[in-house]
């Protein structure tokens, strides 16, 4: 049983499905889980965008929101609360964006460029708490509700 850690450079790798795999994954950070779907998730480096970080570009197009640094992918939470491997079809998609975005990288290196994208310290907006019901807030957690988004 594994999960999947995938870097802002493409690169991926397996990892344990542990408490330490996710760690090993994002290399030490502390974090924070993203749900995408019932069975899917990410977790992420939870100061990834202020640490100056790269965008993790497969991610962010996996998941259609900007995460920085390396992220894991996990699956859903079995009926005692653990966490599950990934379904293969989650798995073989991040694969496939990560590969095409190692071309690129390495495309990019090739030609003498840096394609890497960091978040711009000045734009980072500051901690915003939101105020939301006891339904929204199940929808939050179960992952059918996010804030700011229909």
């Amino acid at each position: 049983m594994s999960y999947l850690a995938v870097r802002p450079d493409g690169r991926w790798q397996y990892v344990a499905a542990s408490y330490q795999g996710i760690k090993d994954g994002l290399d030490g950070a502390t974090f924070d889980h993203v749900t995408v779907a019932e069975d899917v998730g990410i977790f992420c480096d939870d100061e990834g965008m202020m640490s100056g970080i790269d965008l993790n570009v497969p991610a962010a197009l996996f998941i259609g929101i900007v995460l920085y640094g390396p992220v894991v992918l996990v699956g859903g939470v079995d009926g005692n609360g653990d966490t599950q491997p990934p379904p293969e079809r989650a798995v073989t998609m991040l694969v496939a964006l990560a590969d095409r975005w190692r071309e690129v990288v390495e495309d990019g290196i090739s030609k003498g460029q840096d394609v890497t994208v960091r978040a711009d310290a000045a734009t980072i907006p500051p901690p915003e708490v939101i105020a939301m019901t006891d339904e929204e807030f199940q929808g939050f957690l179960n992952g059918t509700w996010r804030p700011g988004r229909a």
